[in-house]
């Protein structure tokens, strides 16, 4: 067992994990939030800036809150500077440029737009600013990112897979995944426990009162539900099995291609019928770090049969090197 474990800790320090993972959650949340600066480009003033109706002497006087960026740039130039440093670094975040410079700098610049005006991702600033930290250290230029492109051109280069520098970063980086996991597995677990606790839950109906409120729901999905008893009972129980067994169903390798596929349905019924894109979005970004390479691998390969195999890494993630 501890030769195990010491093999273990071995793998930990010297390969990267989920590295297509890492880049499909940097694009997706730099989409997302690219999306949310275009958006509201116009309405940029009343979202973030002097034109807030929480102004930037209330944001002060709230003590629950750390000064922000955005409380020191709420008009006139050093504004403008600020959201439009913004757009640039989610553009480069997005297509994985200088990584180790982009993310952590895309990170504090985008918890302070959220910080700023929180409502405006619906929901899913919860776990943005729960995984922010992670999303900081994570190697998410290895793969699908401008770095890739420039490190083949540039040919392989002779690194130290020992080096303190090159342990530190790959321990962090798998210990990011392991963190960005965890907390979307609290965040299903807690919810899916919320709704249990909930009546109207248990007996199959809470989908449908959903769905009758204004500023969520869908009037003709409300009226089909209401004729079809049995396919509400169904979404009622999906959503609350889902969200209570995602944690464990995640763990088992075989069953986990198909629980993250249920997820990333669930989240775009959400965004279609509830009108809730940017909430889901962050959600479905953040569920595909738990697929591993050998899973990503595979589905390129059904999607497209022909093409051209590519070499193989090793079993569990790539050495650094």
């Amino acid at each position: 067992m501890i030769t195990t474990g010491r093999h273990l800790l071995d793998r930990l320090a010297t390969h990267r994990y989920h590295l297509y993972g890492s880049a499909l959650v940097r694009i997706g949340i730099g989409t997302t939030i690219l999306y949310i600066c275009l958006a509201n480009y116009a309405a940029r003033h009343l979202f973030w800036g002097a034109d807030n109706p929480w102004s930037p002497d209330l944001f002060r006087a709230d003590t629950s809150r750390p000064i922000g960026l955005y409380t020191l740039a709420s008009s006139g130039v050093w504004f403008e500077v600020l959201f439009h440093g913004q757009i640039l670094l989610t553009l480069l975040y997005i297509v994985g440029y200088r990584g180790r410079i982009v993310a952590p700098l895309f990170c504090i610049a985008t918890f302070a737009l959220l910080q700023r005006n929180s409502l405006i991702l619906s929901g899913g600033e919860n776990l943005f600013m729960a995984i922010t930290p992670f999303l900081a250290v994570l190697d998410g230029t290895r793969r699908l990112s401008l770095d890739r492109v420039i490190a083949r051109r540039r040919g392989p280069r002779r690194v130290l897979r020992d080096s303190p520098l090159v342990v530190l970063g790959t321990v962090a980086h798998n210990a990011a995944v392991l963190a960005i996991a965890v907390q979307v597995c609290i965040v299903y677990f807690m919810a899916g426990m919320y709704k249990v606790a909930g009546p109207l839950w248990r007996s199959g109906e809470a989908v449908y009162y959903i769905m009758g409120v204004p500023l969520f729901g869908s009037s003709g999905v409300h009226a089909f539900l209401a004729d079809h008893l049995l396919i509400l009972s169904a979404v009622t129980y999906f959503t609350v099995v889902l969200q209570v067994g995602f944690p464990v169903l995640v763990l088992v390798r075989r069953t986990r291609p198909f629980v993250i596929a249920a997820a990333i349905a669930f989240h775009v019924g959400i965004a279609v019928v509830m009108a809730l894109p940017q909430f889901a979005l962050i959600m479905i970004s953040a569920e595909l770090i738990f697929c591993d390479d050998k899973h990503y691998r595979a589905l390129s390969r059904l999607l497209r049969p022909r093409s051209a195999e590519r070499s193989e890494m090793p079993e569990g993630g790539i050495p650094v090197s």
